[in-house]
């Protein structure tokens, strides 16, 4: 498959919000092609959505549980 047909597939998992997965469709269709810049700013677009629901994941579980018992509760 080449970059650009792995751009599309990526961009569709994006659209379905499966955002590792396009990450790592964006990941291979960089190996074929290190030079297409759109390649990172997807695959990037993508890990930041994966951190901010983290951080939202992270968030929640202090907002709900403010106090940790040991850290095998985490």
């Amino acid at each position: 498959m080449s970059a650009d047909a792995l751009k599309q597939k990526g961009n569709e998992a994006f659209k379905r919000n499966e955002f590792k997965l396009a990450c790592e469709i964006f990941t291979e269709a960089i190996e074929l092609d290190s030079t297409n810049h759109v390649l990172y700013s997807n695959r990037s677009a993508a890990r930041v959505i994966l951190i901010i629901m983290c951080i939202f994941c992270a968030y929640s579980c202090v907002h709900f549980r403010s106090v940790f018992r040991s850290s095998s509760s985490v």
